[in-house]
């Protein structure tokens, strides 16, 4: 995403997956500021991933799983 900053793009983003601004995670690179609420330990190899890649900051959707509930829904209707 090609945006001025770090809030711009945590905005563009929880308006296009229609979330709040606490459901986006971040890590910027070069400093220690970060949201990882649903997986708080994977920050470190997220800004590691970053920083490889040349990015100032990487930001996600940082919603938490829900594949439990999907497949116990999908295999409900193929049983009914």
């Amino acid at each position: 995403m090609d945006v001025a900053n770090l809030d711009d793009a945590i905005k563009n983003l929880k308006e296009r997956e229609g979330t709040t601004e606490h459901r986006i995670g971040f890590v910027e690179v070069g400093t220690c500021r970060f949201r990882c609420n649903v997986i708080p330990e994977i920050k470190d190899e997220i800004k590691k991933w970053g920083k490889m890649k040349g990015a100032d900051a990487v930001i996600w959707t940082d919603l938490p799983p829900n594949f439990e509930e999907k497949l116990v829904r999908s295999l409900m209707k193929k049983t009914l």
